[in-house]
C-alpha cells in the first residue's frame, strides 16, 4: 500500500470499535506501512465499561449526519481509506459525499447512503460489500448506490456475498481491492 495512507475503521450502530478489530488485524500483514485506526462514534448509547456507540441516533436527520462528518473530518490528517460497517459505512459514504479532505477511498459494508447525500463531489474508488440476505439493510441499497456511482463515472465495485448483516469473513476481496487501488 502506498506509504502514508491510513485505514480508518468505523463500527456500526450500537457497537464498539472492537467489533472492527478482527478485520483490521486481518489487513495488518498485507498493509504493514498503513496506520490502522479504529474510531468510536461520538454518540454514547450505553454507559459502563462495555458501552456502545453510534455515529448519530437512530432517528436522525441530515444535520446529525453532517455533525458526525465534521467530527470525523477533524480526525483525518493524511490520505485515508474509510472502511465502515452498517452505520459506519453510511458515515464513510457521507464523508465522501461532503468532499472531506483526505478521504481517498471508501469501503461500505452492509450499508446505505444517508438521505440528502450524493457522491457528485467524490472522485475516489468505492467498494460496496453487502450480504444478499441482510435483514437490517437490504442489499438493494448497495445495488442502487453502485448503479448511481457508475453513472457518475466513479470506480465502484459491488460485491454481494452470501449471508446477512455481518462484517464479512472473506477478506481476500477487500485485500485485492485495496492493493489494486492503493498498492
Amino acid at each position: 500500500m502506498k506509504a502514508g495512507i491510513d485505514l480508518v475503521f468505523l463500527h456500526g450502530y450500537d457497537s464498539r470499535p472492537g467489533a472492527m478489530l478482527g478485520l483490521a488485524e486481518s489487513l495488518s500483514e498485507s498493509f504493514q506501512d498503513s496506520e490502522k485506526r479504529l474510531l468510536a462514534g461520538p454518540v454514547r448509547l450505553t454507559d459502563g465499561d462495555r458501552g456502545s456507540f453510534a455515529w448519530w441516533q437512530a432517528d436522525y436527520d441530515e444535520d446529525d449526519v453532517d455533525a458526525s462528518v465534521d467530527w470525523l473530518s477533524k480526525k483525518l490528517n493524511k490520505p485515508t481509506v474509510l472502511i465502515g460497517f452498517s452505520q459506519g459505512g453510511a458515515l464513510a459514504l457521507a464523508a465522501a459525499a461532503r468532499g472531506v479532505p483526505n478521504v481517498v477511498g471508501v469501503v461500505a459494508m452492509s450499508s446505505f447512503m444517508p438521505d440528502g447525500f450524493d457522491l457528485n463531489e467524490f472522485g475516489g474508488p468505492l467498494l460496496l460489500w453487502h450480504g444478499e440476505d441482510d435483514e437490517v439493510v437490504d442489499a438493494f441499497h448497495a445495488e442502487r448506490l453502485h448503479r448511481h456511482a457508475s453513472k457518475l463515472g466513479l470506480d465502484s465495485t459491488l460485491t454481494i456475498v452470501p449471508g446477512g448483516h455481518d462484517i464479512p469473513e472473506e477478506r481476500a476481496i477487500l485485500i485485492s481491492w485495496l492493493q489494486h487501488r492503493f498498492g
